[in-house]
């Protein structure tokens, strides 16, 4: 059994993301910690010098810029705006903050058109449950997990499964494929049936990568 709250109070002490805190803070713009920080510290994953991944509801070079203020001025932002991204590396830990958003795919491609979404699209738009989970590190409910789709479930019953429809999720980014296989090597979890299903059947897709 995941001991939760003790393994989130350490993580949100972590230098990097009480920045983040305390610039979404004095912004005052709703941002959270998601993606493979979150999954990794969960399960005691080393996360030393590792990559920090943040969602926020708001403008995020506004937010890369409090946080550049306070970790260092001479930072490099880079910016990809079509997809609402920005990003900054500080000491080799790279440090990336995207706007919330939902996304759509063509059968051609693997790259998402984007439009501005809620906390709620942006974890539903990721690959798998394990990846779906953000902290939140907004004043209100500090350290929070939020998880509507049991990616803590998924951790501690060691499967990888997707957050949607498995068909859809494959179809729609078939390098998911390849990364569902590399979680499932590296972490020792076991790929859900209907997914696995789902990778077969798409197999082919992988060549649009």
């Amino acid at each position: 059994m995941i001991n939760i709250n003790k393994k989130i109070q350490k993580l949100i002490k972590n230098d990097i993301i009480d920045i983040v805190h305390k610039s979404s803070t004095s912004i005052s713009q709703e941002t959270y910690l998601v993606g493979g920080a979150v999954r990794d510290h969960l399960i005691d994953r080393n996360i030393k010098n590792s990559d920090f991944d943040f969602v926020t509801l708001g403008c995020e070079i506004t937010l890369a810029n409090e946080i550049k203020k306070k970790l260092n001025k001479n930072l490099k932002i880079s910016r990809f705006k079509n997809f609402g991204t920005a990003h900054l590396n500080f000491n080799m830990i790279n440090i990336e903050i995207v706007k919330a958003r939902k996304e759509s795919y063509h059968s051609s491609s693997r790259n998402p058109d984007v439009e501005p979404g809620t906390l709620l699209d942006d974890l539903r738009r990721r690959d798998f449950t394990i990846n779906s989970m953000a902290i939140s590190l907004n004043k209100k409910k500090f350290g929070k997990l939020i998880d509507p789709f049991n990616g803590l479930n998924d951790l501690e019953n060691r499967i990888i499964k997707t957050p949607t429809n498995p068909e859809i999720t494959i179809s729609d980014d078939p390098l998911r494929i390849l990364r569902g296989i590399r979680f499932s090597a590296e972490l020792n979890f076991e790929i859900d049936n209907s997914l696995l299903d789902s990778m077969i059947k798409n197999c082919t897709r992988i060549k649009i990568i």
